[in-house]
């Protein structure tokens, strides 16, 4: 399976961060991460990915890259999406959303796994949204 991954996932792991009502965040990360390894599913890495966890994470494109080879989960490092389809924004997606979504399509993705399932049930009949504490 091909999986589109939303930075926040990473940047909430990095960051050890508790969400409201005392959530793990950084926990239920783990969890996904362990999950994508054991299963062999691909996470798709786009550039945007890597500009907002450069900004939040201090962590550039190479030490990404050894972060998910240390886990054993394989990544697929992809090109942005140069255009978002109108229909992606009409529906009300965040103009990074829609970007993001742009590009998982784009890159045949099955799913996109974030924290904001809310954002993206906007778009489910495009393509699968993954509440990464259920895979």
């Amino acid at each position: 399976m091909r999986i589109y991954l939303d930075s926040n996932i990473f940047i909430s792991y990095i960051r050890e961060e508790i969400g409201r009502n005392f959530r793990n965040l950084a926990g239920e990360a783990e969890h996904f991460f362990n999950q994508v390894s054991e299963k062999q599913h691909t996470l798709i890495i786009s550039d945007l990915f890597i500009q907002e966890t450069k900004k939040h994470c201090f962590m550039n494109k190479k030490e990404l890259h050894d972060f998910f080879v240390k886990k054993s989960i394989c990544i697929d490092f992809v090109e942005d999406s140069m255009e978002i389809p109108r229909e992606l924004l009409s529906r009300g997606l965040h103009y990074s959303d829609a970007w993001h979504t742009a590009t998982a399509l784009r890159n045949t993705c099955n799913a996109i796994a974030t924290f904001n399932i809310q954002d993206f049930k906007k778009i489910q009949d495009k393509i699968g949204i993954i509440d990464i504490k259920l895979l």
